[in-house]
């Protein structure tokens, strides 16, 4: 479900809450959840946009793990349920942000 979010992000740009949830398919709680994930490792950023609006944004570290995350796409054979979950996602974040 993270890469999800992060892929609604790197396609729509800057997106409200609801967004996300309609294109990523995920409850409120969950995305929540997921984001709080996300802002942490510093993939998701949350911005104000105009006087009440929330937007959430990928940061430089979230666009590479979209961007190598496609490359292990293309790499790797498709199987039914291989999408990446968050602590997948947390691997790939720290072997980038580490430059391993």
């Amino acid at each position: 479900m993270c890469i999800d979010i992060l892929k609604v992000l790197a396609y729509s740009g800057p997106s409200k809450l609801t967004r996300i949830m309609g294109i990523a398919h995920v409850n409120y709680s969950d995305l929540q959840e997921h984001l709080g994930f996300l802002t942490k490792r510093n993939l998701v950023e949350e911005k104000t946009a105009g006087k009440k609006n929330v937007v959430y944004v990928l940061t430089e570290s979230g666009r590479s793990v979209v961007e190598t995350f496609r490359e292990l796409e293309q790499m790797l054979p498709a199987t039914e349920g291989s999408a990446l979950g968050c602590l997948e996602i947390n691997l790939l974040s720290d072997y980038l942000l580490l430059g391993v």
